[in-house]
């Protein structure tokens, strides 16, 4: 197929005007988006003097959607055209070019499009401009905000003057009190350094009293030291005192505080494991005792705390320990194996040992524990039932 000439230079020129379309876009925007200039795969965007737009270039990938090649770009788009062109782009493939206008907030272009050979280009639609009773009502809502905005500077400053007349006066009543403030100031140290004179002095007071208590302290301690001594010099007896034991009828038993602790127990508050009371129980014939269920009676006031409750027949511990009690009546054991027995013609040795709190006041206790008997007993050789004799009171407890 031949060329005329003329149709030939017609054909230069038409080359020439796509290349120039071509290569619209500036060296800085090729750098910044990584496009290649050149006519195949070229898109081209033409729209009105001074509109910016806002670009984005999607590509239908092998499952049939749409993914972006193409950012917005910065800086974006000003018309009246611009072209872009990438490495990438094929011929024969589906594009869709979305621009929006971000001055005039006009709608959104989109189009999709198979991209040829030759460049594809598209004229964004061109802004309607405003008739005169439109710019007249823009004009009238201006004019209205710019009264509004008038009359709220104007309320703003009176507010301001106002606050400063006010602060005016209260800076002026300020003044006047000045000197009032200062005598309240005088007198409140004056009473403060008198205060500090008698804080001084009960200070004084304080520090005497608490040396007169630590002296009263370490007299008790003393006593509890000897009271020590006196057991450990009386233990040598309670052998033979479990050895001469009287006689009484097949069924009588007797019950007796230990003659160790004459006087009351001594132990300072806090202390762990305390014993509280001891009691020797002496059976009525040569054969020996068992007990089940041992009862306690607890006089116990606010000012004592005991828990961590033990009972120990013949040295060793009998039930479980009981974690806090009450006044009023307890028992220890019960259960089928809660047995305390002793050996024949012996007497059983029960002690009760607990947990004296910190808080607990100092001060002598009258007999705060005091046994009161066994739910069921009998002689282990015979059978027969042993009853209790009745309450028997405990030792004095004195807390330091």
């Amino acid at each position: 197929m031949g060329f005329s000439r003329k149709s030939f230079a017609a054909f230069l020129v038409s080359l020439f005007i796509g290349l120039g379309f071509a290569v619209s876009a500036n060296a800085q925007d090729e750098e910044r988006s990584g496009l290649t200039l050149g006519v195949p795969g070229a898109i081209g965007l033409r729209a009105d003097e001074g509109r910016v737009l806002d670009i984005s270039i999607f590509q239908k990938n092998e499952q049939g959607r749409f993914e972006l090649v193409l950012a917005p770009r910065q800086p974006r788009f000003v018309g009246p055209s611009r072209f872009f062109n990438w490495r990438e782009a094929r011929v024969g493939g589906r594009y869709w070019v979305h621009a929006v206008d971000l001055e005039h907030a006009a709608s959104p272009f989109d189009r999709t499009f198979t991209l040829g050979a030759r460049p594809s280009v598209f004229k964004m639609p061109a802004l309607r401009r405003p008739t005169d009773g439109e710019q007249i009502l823009a004009l009238r809502k201006e004019l209205a905000d710019l009264k509004v905005a008038k009359a709220t500077e104007s309320a703003a400053l009176q507010k301001q003057i106002g606050d400063l007349r006010t602060e005016a006066d209260m800076e002026h009543d300020g003044r006047l009190d000045k000197e009032a403030q200062i005598r309240v100031l005088q007198e409140g140290i004056a009473a403060r350094e008198t205060q500090i004179v008698t804080l001084g002095a009960e200070k004084m007071a304080m520090a005497k009293l608490a040396d007169q208590r630590e002296q009263e302290r370490g007299a008790v301690a003393d006593k509890f030291i000897q009271a020590q001594v006196e057991i450990d010099q009386k233990d040598a007896s309670i052998t033979a005192l479990r050895r001469t034991i009287s006689v009484f009828g097949p069924q009588d038993v007797t019950v007796i505080r230990d003659p160790v602790f004459e006087g009351p127990i001594v132990h300072p508050a806090g202390t762990n494991m305390a014993k509280l009371g001891a009691w020797y129980i002496f059976p009525g014939s040569q054969e020996g005792l068992s007990l089940n269920q041992l009862d306690f009676w607890f006089h116990l006031p606010n000012t004592l705390g005991l828990q961590n409750l033990q009972v120990w027949v013949n040295g060793e511990k009998y039930s479980s320990t009981i974690p806090f009690v009450f006044s009023g009546s307890h028992y220890f054991g019960g259960g089928f194996f809660d047995s305390a027995t002793s050996q024949s013609g012996e007497a059983m040795y029960v002690e009760f040992f607990g947990d004296i709190l910190a808080n607990s006041y100092p001060g002598t206790y009258l007999a705060p524990i005091e046994f009161g008997g066994w739910g069921t007993g009998h002689g282990t050789d015979t059978g027969n039932p042993v009853y209790a004799p009745g309450p028997v009171s405990g030792q004095d407890l004195l807390v330091y």
